[in-house]
C-alpha cells in the first residue's frame, strides 16, 4: 500500500475499542477492522458469528471516514473459498444494509491449488461495497486494498 501513496497506521487501543488500521491517501481516509474465523467452528454458529462480528466492528468506527471490515476465512482450497463466499454473501449484504457506518466488507483467504508443476498459493478476496454507507469507500482504496477481479466486488 505504501507504493500506491497510502499511509498505513496501526491504531493503538485505549479504553474504548477502536478499528485496527487507519489508511490515509491525501484527504481520503479509511478505518479497517480485521477479524479471523477459525475452520473448526460449527457452521451455523460460524455464519451467525460473521454477522455478530460485523455488528460489533461497526460500533468501533469513528464515523468520520469510510469503515471497512476484513474477515479472513480459513479455507485453503479455492473451491472451498468460493463455496464459503457464496454462503456468506447474504450475511455480508444483511450486515451492510443494517448499518450506515460500514462502507465495505471483505472476505479474504489464503488458498492453494495444484497445477501440473506444483502447488500454487494465492490470496483471494471478495468485497461487498455498501450503497447505504454514510461515507462510501473512496475509489483510491479499492485498487490499493484489494486486487481482485471486478466480478468479485459487488454493491449492496
Amino acid at each position: 500500500l505504501h507504493g500506491k501513496g497510502h499511509c498505513v497506521e496501526f491504531i493503538e487501543e485505549g479504553n474504548a475499542k477502536t478499528p485496527d488500521i487507519l489508511i490515509i491517501n491525501g484527504n481520503d481516509r479509511c478505518e479497517i477492522e480485521c477479524k479471523h474465523k477459525e475452520p473448526g467452528e460449527d457452521q451455523l454458529d460460524y455464519i451467525k458469528s460473521i454477522y455478530n462480528n460485523t455488528q460489533r466492528a461497526r460500533k468501533q468506527f469513528s464515523k468520520t471516514c469510510a469503515g471497512a471490515i476484513f474477515i479472513e476465512v480459513d479455507k485453503r482450497k479455492y473451491d472451498d473459498f468460493l463455496q464459503e463466499r457464496e454462503r456468506l454473501a447474504s450475511e455480508m449484504g444483511r450486515a451492510i444494509r443494517g448499518s450506515n457506518s460500514i462502507s465495505a466488507i471483505c472476505l479474504t483467504s489464503k488458498i492453494s491449488f495444484e497445477d501440473e508443476n506444483d502447488f500454487v498459493y494465492r490470496h483471494r478476496a471478495s468485497m461487498r461495497l455498501s450503497t447505504n454507507a454514510k461515507i462510501p469507500m473512496p475509489a483510491v482504496f479499492l485498487q490499493g486494498l484489494i486486487n481482485c477481479k471486478r466480478d468479485d466486488v459487488s454493491n449492496s
